[in-house]
């Protein structure tokens, strides 16, 4: 190891640190307290966690799902209530966490209530492609030329309005699943190859739910998926990332 660095995974009120449960690099995880609440870390490596050495890995899709298994397995196996920390949330030392946690702790504390007996879940939901449009009742033209621009046009419209009424019903779907829960948020859709789905995702949703609704909830995505005609798909119950929020502001891409 060139030179130790401190990564956090997540900021929980409970310690200590699960035994046993090894981090990024088979490294202990440890607790550094303070404020009332803990912080859940391990020894990472400079030269893998600087700022230079994350730049390269972070073109390393199998050095980050190595990453992200280990930093998981830390935060699943944590008490609850946490709030998970985003991927390769790395400081300088435990002295600078420990001072992260007297400038936060507040911020800590509030993230904490908001997330606890409560889970992540996550719904996406896809639609096929258009079938093709009945034929035109509008007579064609009769010149060869005109008419191909007349189908090509038709085909064209038939299928944005086809993708926007299937957009329509995912809004629809979401704000079922929304109203059901105690949080949402709209994620980006996933890249197609690399998610390996078909047709087109029209959500990509976290909701927060409460623990003890956890079932009514999956009943809940697919009675209104049916309602509105489409493919979903539900994952969870997961730590509530979505919702910590301490990632936006803490994950900057670099050590602090």
């Amino acid at each position: 190891m060139t030179e130790p660095m401190t990564y956090l995974y997540a900021i929980s009120r409970e310690p200590p640190a699960p035994e046993g449960i090894s981090g990024i690099g088979g490294e202990p995880v440890r607790v550094v307290p303070g404020e009332g609440i803990t912080a859940l870390v391990s020894t990472v490596d400079a030269a893998d966690f600087g700022e230079r050495g994350l730049r390269e890995h972070l073109e390393d899709v199998r050095w980050l799902e190595e990453t992200a298994r280990a930093h998981n397995r830390v935060v699943d196996a944590a008490r609850t209530p946490i709030a998970p920390l985003g991927l390769a949330t790395v400081y300088l030392s435990d002295d600078r966490v420990r001072e992260v946690l007297r400038e936060r702790g507040a911020h800590f504390r509030a993230v904490l209530d908001r997330v606890a007996g409560r889970t992540e879940w996550g719904v996406k939901a896809y639609a096929d492609p258009p079938a093709e449009e009945t034929p035109p009742q509008e007579p064609e033209s009769e010149r060869p030329g005109a008419a191909y621009l007349q189908r090509a046009r038709r085909r064209r419209e038939f299928s944005e309005r086809s993708w926007a009424d299937a957009v329509h019903r995912a809004e629809r779907l979401h704000a079922d699943l929304a109203a059901f829960a105690r949080a949402s948020r709209v994620l980006p859709p996933q890249d197609r190859d690399l998610a390996g789905y078909t047709g087109r995702m029209l959500l990509n949703g976290a909701y927060l739910v409460d623990d003890e609704r956890g079932d009514e909830f999956a009943g809940a995505v697919t009675g209104s998926a049916d309602r509105v005609g489409l493919r979903a798909e539900l994952t969870g119950p997961w730590p509530p990332y979505s919702f910590a929020t301490l990632e936006d502001e803490e994950n900057a891409g670099g050590p602090r």
